[in-house]
């Protein structure tokens, strides 16, 4: 691998502090951006349909969209070393509902600002 793929490989693993404000406490927490193996996972199969002439229609089942929301927050809130912070989707699912909306915000800012779109990668 050459040695610009190798830094923008590691660069995009390195964890992100970020300021975050949740129930009206602000605090900082570490992001990592998503390896392509986990965005995959959050896309899934999502139907899209096309008719011609028509911009596409996209269906969203909402419990779906919620699953992906706590698979964003789990993959990609670490610990200062980059370590997840969540040990798996379950404990993501204890969190209350604002703390999750917070993060899943956060993740998807650090991710959109990565690919350089400024849009959100998954849905979330």
């Amino acid at each position: 691998m050459s040695d610009f793929l190798s830094r923008m490989a590691a660069r995009g693993l390195a964890p992100t502090p970020r300021e975050v404000t949740i129930l009206g406490e602000t605090d900082t927490v570490y992001f990592k951006q998503l390896t392509a193996a986990q965005r995959h996972q959050l896309i899934g199969s999502r139907p899209i349909t096309v008719t011609k002439g028509e911009a596409p229609t996209v269906t969203i089942d909402l419990s779906e969209s919620e699953a992906t929301k706590h698979k964003l927050v789990h993959f990609c809130v670490v610990d200062e070393a980059g370590r997840p912070v969540y040990k798996d989707v379950n404990a993501v699912r204890a969190l209350p509902a604002a703390v999750v909306d917070a993060l899943a915000a956060e993740a998807e800012k650090v991710n959109a600002e990565a690919v350089g779109k400024g849009e959100p990668v998954g849905e979330a």
